[in-house]
Formats: structure tokens, sequence, C-alpha cells
């Protein structure tokens, strides 16, 4: 069965009376249209049903719905060479080790989080140069954030994680579903927070409060561009803080948490799948967790740590909705 459209296929669309070059863009446009509408109906098919056991591969096949028969997914296991795991050495203890558990990714969570240990206590920020003048950083320090570093790890990870232990204990998944759904948001949020402090070095963009955090020695140059060697501010933290104003730590731990426990419930509450009965409800609820990781992104900006959203700081949390329906 032939599943490509042509040319020929624009003479059954609704769009015959329309002539001239814009009728033959309409036309490529429609059958577009309906190549791209077939792929995703073939694609539910191949997602949402079974195929037929190897005892009836000579009947005719027919398609099974997901509810009636689950599809069973399993889980690729790592590949390496026979030469490697057939060694009765450590090496090879090793190798058989990690084709059999889960050791690499649990290997490179422990990595990630142990580099990221230093990267937080001794690299300092690119210092990049700055003018008084610059209305951009001359806003006041807030002493009190709307939401601390202590309510941030509340909202972007023990509630999730709360969130998912009532799931498992609730719906028993089994075990190997528990512990991906876990894993799954424990690395989120590691690697974004690893992610975010190594852009935040690397770019070194003052924040809306620097010169507050600076303060800047009596007969500074007003219009000339200065260094830290004009800052008199003694204590260390506050003042190199003040370059690590983009990309939000708070936005990215937001959206790395609750960003994931709103695709977390899309898929178990199958919102946007045909047939599901989610409708507008599952919606509503599964982007829930992206409200709460907007406003806070949004706080940010109320206590002028960050300055106005910038189309890539906006871009990131509206990626999320895409993924949700995907």
């Amino acid at each position: 069965m032939c599943w490509t459209l042509t040319a020929r296929d624009a003479r059954r669309t609704n769009v015959t009376n329309v002539s001239g070059k814009s009728g033959v863009l309409w036309k490529y446009a429609e059958i577009i249209y309906n190549n791209a509408k077939l792929f995703l109906s073939l694609s539910i098919d191949i997602v949402y049903n079974t195929p037929p056991s190897p005892s009836n591969e000579h009947n005719t096949p027919t398609m099974t719905s997901s509810s009636d028969t689950p599809r069973r997914r399993t889980t690729p296991t790592p590949s390496l060479p026979d030469s490697l795991l057939t060694r009765p050495d450590t090496l090879g203890s090793l190798a058989r080790l990690y084709t059999t558990s889960h050791f690499g990714d649990y290997a490179g969570l422990t990595i990630i989080f142990l580099l990221y240990i230093p990267l937080t206590l001794l690299v300092t920020p690119f210092h990049r140069l700055f003018l008084l003048s610059d209305s951009h950083i001359q806003y006041p320090h807030a002493s009190i954030e709307r939401v601390p570093p202590l309510f941030l790890l509340l909202y972007a990870a023990v509630i999730p994680l709360l969130a998912l232990a009532t799931w498992a204990t609730v719906s028993q998944p089994g075990s190997h579903k528990t512990r991906v759904s876990f894993h799954g948001l424990i690395t989120s949020i590691i690697l974004t927070a690893f992610l975010t402090d190594i852009l935040k070095n690397a770019i070194g963009r003052p924040r809306p409060d620097f010169l507050a955090r600076c303060k800047p020695a009596p007969g500074t140059p007003v219009n000339i561009l200065v260094d830290i060697s004009v800052c008199t501010e003694t204590e260390p933290h506050l003042l190199q803080d003040g370059w690590r104003s983009f990309p939000s730590g708070h936005s990215s731990l937001a959206f790395a948490g609750l960003g994931y426990m709103a695709l977390f419930l899309a898929g178990q509450g199958k919102v946007g799948r045909p047939g599901s009965g989610a409708g507008l409800l599952g919606v509503l609820v599964a982007g829930l967790p992206l409200l709460g990781a907007g406003l806070i992104a949004v706080s940010r900006t109320e206590d002028y740590r960050h300055g106005e959203l910038n189309r890539v700081e906006l871009a990131f949390p509206f990626s999320f909705l895409f993924l949700l329906f995907f």
C-alpha cells in the first residue's frame, strides 16, 4: 500500500476553486498536511497497539488495544565486547556489573555530584567590566528573598519527591518503573544545577543589584569601565554572587523539578493521547507545576536578582509546554 500522497490527490481536496500560484501552494500545503496526519495516525497505531503474538503470525493480523493487552517494554542492556565480559579479572567483573545493573546511572550521578561541590565552593565567576552609570545594575539589594534557597529546594525537589512516593505507594507500579521515575527526577535536578552553575561562572553577567553589592569606592569614575578592584564589599559570597545573574538558578531548578513533575503527570494522565478522556482537566492538572515554576522565575525579577526576561529565558519554560504535548 502506498502511503504517499501526490499532486493528483489535491483534486480531492476542497480547494478546487483556488487558481493561480496561490492555488498551487495551497494544494501542496494540503498534501503535506494529509501526509503528516497519516504519519501521526500510523505512529499512534504502532505505539498504542500490541502486535500479534508469534503463535498467530500465520493468521490474519489484528490490532489489539493496549487496554486489552498491555505492551511490555524492555530496558535496553548496555552492550560491551564479549572479550571484556568474559575476563576473569576485576575489569571483567566491573563490565558484567555494568551490563547487568544500573551501575552506569549511579556512577554518572555520583561523578556529577562530586564535581558540583567544588564548583560551588571554589570556582569564582568571570568578573565582567561594568559602568557605574549603567542603570541596569543600579537596583537595590533585597536581603529577604520571596523564594529563599530552602523554599526553592522544597518546591523543586521535596514536593516532587513526595508526589512520586505517594504515587508509588498507591499505584504499586513495580520496582523498575518506580526506580526510573525517581532516577529521572533526581538526574534532572542535579544535572540542571551543575550545568546552570557552569554557565553562571562562565558568563559572569552582573545582577541588577550589583552596585549595591559592590559598594564602589568614593571617587570611582562614573562613565569609564571599571573592574572588581573598585568594590569595597568585604563579604566574598555577596560580592562574587553579583556576577551570577544569567542563567537563573531558581528558574532552572524550578523547571527541572516542577517541569519534570508536569511531564510525569501528563504521562500518567495520558494527556493528549487519543481516547484518553483527560481533556482540559488533565491539561490543567499537568500544567499546575509549570505555573508554580513560572511564578518562582518571575519572583527573581521582583527581588532584582535578574533583569527583564530576554528571549532565551522566556523560551526555556515554554519548551516544557511543547514537551507536554509531544
